[in-house]
């Protein structure tokens, strides 16, 4: 039925098929949780993303898993995914974070582990400022550069799908 163009009406069923095709065949390419990574096509390259993020955050000594103890007010937590585009020189890249939920922080707690961060419009002014004096800029990127942020308090966290830690840890 397709590829027969000749008349108006059988291009216009030829569209309407193509549509139901597209909205039917559609995979979800970025999963929202680490179960829907698990078993999607692309497992594997979750699974490599999730052990890197996994290590990277063992290399900098982030967490330890233990008992919570009792009555520790316990922050959820999950992964993020996403799918880094390919460029002329990379390809695809499959990117992990497990974040911990700090919205579900008590107000005492959150004041001691916020991070400012600057905001889009003084990025703007400040880039404005350095063409207006000719001044040079350069720029670099950490590998999980958040991992490096010091806390000076625990903050447990429940431990990440993925672990095959019996019940009762945290981190």
């Amino acid at each position: 039925m397709l590829g027969n163009f000749k008349n108006e009406d059988t291009a216009e069923e030829q569209h309407r098929t193509a549509k139901v095709l597209n909205s039917t065949t559609m995979e979800v390419t970025t999963p929202k949780s680490y179960k829907q990574a698990m078993l999607s096509t692309d497992n594997e390259r979750w699974q490599r993303a999730v052990d890197e993020e996994l290590l990277n955050m063992q290399q900098m000594g982030v967490y330890e898993i233990c008992l919570l103890p009792p009555g520790k007010h316990v922050l959820g937590g999950g992964w993020v995914f996403a799918k880094k585009p390919a460029t002329k020189t990379t390809t695809i890249r499959y990117k992990a974070r497990y974040v911990a939920r700090g919205n579900g922080q008590m107000l005492c707690e959150y004041n001691r582990t916020f991070a400012p961060t600057a905001s889009f419009s003084s990025l703007r002014i400040l880039l404005t400022m350095v063409s207006l004096h000719k001044w040079h800029v350069n720029s670099f990127d950490f590998v999980a550069a958040y991992l490096n942020a010091d806390i000076d308090n625990k903050v447990w966290v429940r431990l990440p799908d993925g672990l095959n830690i019996p019940g009762g840890f945290g981190c």
